[in-house]
């Protein structure tokens, strides 16, 4: 696997994306034998929960064709938690993708992110699109649902849920007042926490 396979292999899976996604990029050193940095930003008028869950589908597209190629893939959804999802890592011939996306634009200023940006390997859209970013009363949650993320992660299942469960807990807690009585599986209340959020923020 090299930086021109994968980049085909992104381009070719964003085509129905292309309305959902307003910018994708890998950017920083661009070794693929350490991770290599992606960047992907919702369009101006895509709801955030909506595009998270969008995201999750494209990343599964890419991890399915990885795995016909013989490689895996883990994905780091922030870097706080990168030892661990590397640690937990088990499987060979794995390529790790650290995702950024809108919990890195704000509340952090949009001018000190955008010459990484501006000097980026574009693979789709505008690097401008990502000043138009909408915030939201509940960017706090939606934030805290992209960072405490662990799908694609490579965890062992029971943890994975368990994980998953505990932070989608605490935002129904949040938001409504009370937990939830969660059943299916970690992705199912994922998403289903997403469309919660939609509903009250926009």
């Amino acid at each position: 696997m090299d930086i021109q396979k994968l980049e085909k292999i992104f381009k070719e899976n964003l085509e129905e994306y292309k309305k959902d996604f307003g910018f994708v990029c890998f950017f920083g050193s661009l070794n693929l034998e350490k991770d290599i940095d992606v960047f992907i930003s919702p369009s101006k008028n895509v709801k955030k929960g909506y595009f998270l869950k969008q995201l999750i589908l494209f990343l599964e597209k890419i991890r399915n064709e990885l795995i016909e190629q013989k490689n895996n893939l883990l994905i780091v959804w922030h870097s706080t938690c990168e030892e661990e999802v590397s640690w937990l890592n088990t499987k060979k011939n794995t390529l790790k993708i650290h995702i950024s996306s809108f919990p890195d634009i704000h509340p952090v200023t949009i001018p000190n992110y955008l010459p990484v940006l501006q000097r980026a390997k574009k693979i789709l859209g505008n690097c401008k699109s990502v000043e138009e970013i909408k915030k939201t009363k509940l960017d706090y949650f939606f934030n805290y649902l992209f960072i405490s993320n662990c799908l694609l992660s490579n965890y062992p299942k029971e943890l994975e849920k368990e994980k998953i469960f505990s932070k989608i807990n605490y935002i129904y807690k949040q938001i409504t007042g009370k937990k939830k009585e969660l059943s299916g599986s970690p992705k199912k209340q994922f998403f289903e926490c997403c469309d919660l959020l939609d509903k009250k923020a926009y």
